[in-house]
């Protein structure tokens, strides 16, 4: 008797072990299917008080861990350092307090960040070949990165 209480306490640890395994793949699984490391476009399109239309372009590489953008106006930007907490983004390691959003992926692969209830800012895919990623890692001079930014600021300015 005593011999099959310990087969049957042996068999509920396994289980147990077994069920964690699972949990584990699941959530590495799920950080897989919405990791954000990539190469990003955004653009807002609006009128200034003289009713000029104004285009808004922005490229950002996302790492493991770090921001980097490039924006029209400004330049390269000082990178920013993240951490994704659930499904929302959160702006420096040590506190939560700078919320970025909650993170989604639709169809085409593009990032939607779901800032409130009604303000979502979508990050397209950038699919030309020369991107930010590539200047940040060194593997292209910065002049060549920004014919390319500049070239796909112009395409969204006819879009």
């Amino acid at each position: 008797m005593k011999m099959l209480f310990y087969y049957f306490i042996i068999v509920l640890v396994f289980i147990s072990c077994n069920q964690d395994i699972k949990k584990m793949s699941k959530l590495e699984n799920l950080q897989v299917e919405t990791s954000i490391i990539g190469n990003y476009y955004n653009f807002t399109k609006y009128e200034d008080e003289n009713g000029k239309q104004i285009i808004d372009y922005n490229e950002f590489y996302i790492s493991k861990d770090t921001i980097y953008s490039y924006k029209e106006a400004a330049g390269f930007i000082t990178p920013v350092d993240y951490i994704i907490t659930n499904d929302s983004l959160f702006f420096g390691v040590e506190k939560k307090s700078n919320f970025g959003g909650e993170i989604g992926k639709d169809e085409g692969d593009n990032l939607i960040f779901q800032l409130d209830s009604v303000t979502k800012i979508v990050f397209h895919t950038v699919k030309d070949s020369i991107t930010l990623e590539e200047y940040i890692n060194n593997k292209i001079s910065r002049k060549k990165y920004i014919n390319f930014f500049f070239n796909r600021l112009k395409r969204s300015k006819v879009d």
